[in-house]
C-alpha cells in the first residue's frame, strides 16, 4: 500500500528537516512526499530541495503564498497514490507510523481512514502530553462536535477526500476539523490504533493559538455539523441534516471555553469571546467540562506541561475569575463560577509537582506523611476545602479532599477519612513488615503457590518469585487479614465464612483488632513509626 504525503510549508526552515527525516526513517517504504513551498521567504525551498537530491521519493513545488488549505489542495492534485497523509512542516512521525497504519488498512479493507494516538511536544523536544482516543467506525456524531486528532495522525482514502472537495480555503483555522467532518458525513469508516506514532510540535506563533479566530471558524464548523452541508454530495442518509439543532448550543459554549483558555494562557481578557454567543443560554453547562477545556488550552500558547499551572495561576487568576463570572451570566448556569473554580483548583493541584503547602482559589493543598502524628489543619482564608496528598514513608498512596469547617479540619476527621479511604493500602504496608516476609513461595508444575507454614493460601500463580511477592497483598491479603483478626493463622479462607458465604462475626476479636489498629496508626502523640508492630 502506497501513501502520498503532502507537506505544506511556509517559512519552515527551522523544522522541515526534522519533518522530512521522519519520513525517510519510516519502516514502510511505499511513500512519496510533496513539499508545497507556500511563498516562503526563508530557506525552506532550499532545504526541501536538498532532500530531493537525497531521496527520489521527495518532490518540491513552489507557489505564491495562498495559505495552508490551497497548498494541501495542490498536493492532492499532484498525488499519485490512493492514500493520503497530510503532514505539516513543523510536525513529525515516529518510524512505525506508516507501517502500522497501512497494515491496519490492509487487514481491514472496509476502512476509509485510520488514525493513531499522538503526543504534544514542547519546542525543546520534551513530550508534554499524550492524547488517546478509542473511537472508530462511523465518527460523524463526534466530528460534528469536535476535532478528534491532529491532521498527521491519519491516513485517508484519496477518493473520499476528493469527493468532498478537499480543503475549504475560506478557513484560516479549523480547516482539518471541517474536512474530517465532511468525510465522516459520507458514512466513512474510521479505524484506530491506540499507540502514539504522531508528534505535534507546540508553537506559540501557530494560527491555532488565535482564540478569537478559532472561535469564529469553529462556530462555522459546529453550525455545519448540525445542519445540511451542500458541499457533501453523497452524505450518508443518517447524516444528511447533521446532528439535532438542540445539541448545538452546548457545543458552542464548550468551544468558547477552549478558545478562552488560549486567550487566558496569554494573560489576556477572554470576556469579549462571549459576544459571539449573543443571546444563547445553557443552564446545564457542566463545570467539569468548562474547567477541563480552560485547563488544557491555557497551556498551549506557552508550550508548557500541566505542572506549569501552579506558576501560571497567580498571573491569570483575575482574568479567569472575570471570564467565569461573565460565562455564568451568559449561560445562566447556577453556581457555575464557584463550581468551576473548585474543579480547576483540583486539576491544578493534582498536577502540581510541589510537595509544599499551597493555595489555589478556594482549595488549600497539604502533603501529609501518615506515619507521622496527625495534626489539625488550619488553611489560610478564603480556602473552603483542603486537598491532601498522602504519603507513606515518602511514597504517594493517594489524595483526599475534605471541607473546612470553622476554619479548621480536625485531626480526628482527617484520621477517619484516611482510614475510610486507604485502610486496605495501609494494612498492606503493615503486613509487608509483619506477615508477608514469613510467607514462602513454592514453584510447582502448574505455577507458583503461596504458603503460610503448612497452609496453602494461593496456587497456580504465574511468574517468578519476585513477581509473585509483588502481588502478595492482592492474592492473599484478605485471607491474612481474617487470620490476624481471629488469631487463626492455620485457618483457610473458607473457614471464615458461613454457609451463605457471609463472613462470620461470632468469634471475638474483630472490634478489638480494628480499634487497636485505628488507635495505633492515627495516635497523634505516638513517636513509634510502626505502632502496629506490637499490636
Amino acid at each position: 500500500m502506497n501513501v502520498s504525503v503532502i507537506i505544506p510549508a511556509h517559512n519552515a526552515a527551522k523544522t522541515i528537516s526534522e519533518t522530512l527525516e521522519s519520513l525517510r526513517t519510516q519502516t514502510h517504504q511505499g511513500w512519496e512526499a510533496f513539499v508545497i513551498d507556500d511563498g516562503s521567504s526563508d530557506e525552506t525551498a532550499a532545504i526541501a530541495t536538498s532532500f530531493v537530491e537525497k531521496d527520489f521519493r521527495v518532490h518540491t513545488i513552489s507557489q505564491l503564498q495562498m495559505g495552508v488549505c490551497a497548498a494541501r489542495n495542490t498536493g492532492i492534485r499532484l498525488a499519485n497514490f490512493d492514500w493520503l497523509l497530510f503532514l505539516d512542516a513543523d510536525d513529525w512521525l515516529l518510524p512505525l507510523h506508516l507501517e502500522r497504519l497501512t497494515g491496519k488498512l490492509i487487514s481491514n479493507p472496509n476502512l476509509d481512514a485510520v488514525y493513531c494516538d499522538w503526543a504534544r511536544v514542547a519546542s525543546d523536544g520534551t513530550r508534554v502530553s499524550e492524547e488517546f482516543c478509542y473511537l472508530s467506525g462511523d465518527m460523524f456524531p463526534t466530528f460534528a462536535c469536535r476535532a478528534v486528532f491532529p491532521i498527521h495522525a491519519c491516513v485517508v482514502r484519496r477518493s473520499i477526500v476528493e469527493s468532498v472537495g478537499g480543503f475549504d480555503t475560506s478557513f484560516r483555522t479549523c480547516e482539518e476539523w471541517d474536512l474530517w467532518q465532511r468525510i465522516a458525513r459520507t458514512g466513512a469508516q474510521f479505524g484506530v490504533i491506540s499507540e502514539v506514532f504522531a508528534l505535534y510540535r507546540m508553537q506559540p506563533v501557530s494560527t491555532s493559538m488565535d482564540g478569537f479566530q478559532m472561535l469564529a471558524d469553529g462556530l462555522r464548523v459546529l453550525e455545519q455539523g448540525h445542519s445540511h452541508d451542500t458541499r457533501v454530495q453523497n452524505p450518508h442518509p443518517a447524516h444528511v441534516n447533521g446532528l439535532p439543532k438542540e445539541q448545538l448550543i452546548s457545543q458552542k459554549f464548550y468551544l468558547s471555553c477552549w478558545c478562552a483558555g488560549l486567550i487566558l494562557g496569554c494573560e489576556k481578557d477572554a470576556r469579549p469571546l462571549l459576544r459571539a454567543l449573543k443571546d444563547n443560554r445553557y443552564p446545564q453547562l457542566d463545570p467539569s467540562g468548562v474547567a477541563r477545556n480552560i485547563f488544557l488550552a491555557a497551556l498551549l500558547p506557552t508550550c508548557q506541561a500541566p505542572s506549569a499551572w501552579v506558576q501560571l495561576w497567580p498571573r491569570i487568576e483575575q482574568c479567569v475569575n472575570e471570564f467565569l463570572l461573565a460565562l455564568e451570566e451568559q449561560s445562566k448556569a447556577p453556581g457555575l463560577y464557584r463550581r468551576t473554580r473548585a474543579v480547576l483548583g483540583r486539576l491544578i493541584l493534582k498536577n502540581s509537582p510541589s510537595s509544599r503547602s499551597q493555595t489555589v482559589g478556594m482549595i488549600h493543598e497539604v502533603c501529609v506523611e501518615i506515619t507521622e502524628p496527625l495534626c489539625d489543619i488550619n488553611p489560610p482564608k478564603p480556602a473552603e476545602r483542603i486537598h491532601c496528598k498522602l504519603e507513606f514513608e515518602g511514597t504517594s498512596i493517594g489524595t483526599l479532599e475534605l471541607p473546612v469547617c470553622d476554619g479548621v479540619v480536625s485531626r480526628y476527621v482527617f484520621a477517619d477519612a484516611i482510614a475510610a479511604e486507604f485502610f486496605w493500602v495501609i494494612i498492606g504496608r503493615f503486613f509487608e513488615r509483619t506477615v508477608y516476609p514469613s510467607l514462602s513461595i513454592r514453584h510447582e508444575p502448574d505455577g507458583a503457590s503461596i504458603w503460610r507454614g503448612t497452609l496453602c493460601l494461593a496456587k497456580s500463580l504465574p511468574g517468578d518469585e519476585f513477581a509473585v511477592r509483588q502481588q502478595l497483598h492482592k492474592q492473599v491479603g484478605w485471607t491474612v487479614f481474617l487470620q490476624e483478626i481471629w488469631g487463626c493463622k492455620d485457618q483457610p479462607l473458607d473457614g471464615f465464612y458461613t454457609d451463605d458465604r457471609a463472613v462470620s462475626l461470632k468469634k471475638v476479636g474483630w472490634k478489638t483488632f480494628l480499634q487497636e489498629f485505628y488507635a495505633s496508626i492515627f495516635k497523634t502523640t505516638s513517636t513509634s513509626r510502626y505502632p502496629l508492630q506490637g499490636a
